[in-house]
């Protein structure tokens, strides 16, 4: 461990001024020399904490999206449960999946990007519009949380996971709407 004084400071910024200050792991600051950054308004980072930081707001960011998932599908069943209970189970089994694949980070698969089903103020409408609209919902989010994979590379089995649960809902959906359920 090396500390860092107040004079190694001022003939460094003598030298060449500055207005971040990196500091490495093995080195501390006296009081003296963050003083003297402090007081002309220098930028102190720290190669420890950005780390740390980084990691957080990635964890941060992802669980409210899954967590909203997880709780959509709670929604979806609930609504479904009396008009269709077979599908209602199906619903419980991809919420099942879904909170696995979040916390075991697994997928079975790899499922390919599949055609989106619109769901337009028409089919709200339908007797079992609410389910629709529920499912179209899960369907959306899903699609945004798998969007963030191409920008982040997280975890593929995860992610992996996540597109053949979309796949799998886009299923109901068509089904729901007398079409074709592959």
């Amino acid at each position: 461990m090396r500390f860092i004084t107040e004079q190694d400071i001022r003939t460094a910024f003598i030298r060449t001024p500055f207005e971040v200050y990196h500091l490495s792991t093995d080195t501390r600051l006296t009081p003296e020399a963050r003083q003297f950054l402090i007081d002309r308004k220098i930028t102190i980072t720290d190669e420890e904490a950005e780390q740390l930081q980084k990691t957080t707001v990635i964890e941060v960011r992802e669980k409210p999206d899954i967590e909203l998932i997880l709780s959509l599908f709670l929604l979806s069943v609930s609504l479904t449960v009396e008009s269709d209970p077979v599908m209602a189970e199906k619903l419980s089994m991809l919420y099942q999946q879904m909170q696995e694949a979040h916390l075991l980070r697994t997928a079975k698969e790899i499922v390919d990007e599949v055609e989106n089903v619109e769901i337009t103020m028409f089919h709200v409408l339908l007797p079992r519009g609410k389910e629709l609209a529920v499912l179209n919902l899960l369907q959306t989010q899903l699609s945004l949380l798998i969007a963030d994979e191409l920008k982040e590379s997280l975890n593929k089995t995860m992610y992996n996971e996540f597109r053949r649960i979309r796949w799998e809902l886009i299923r109901m959906m068509k089904k729901i709407l007398g079409g074709e359920a592959t």
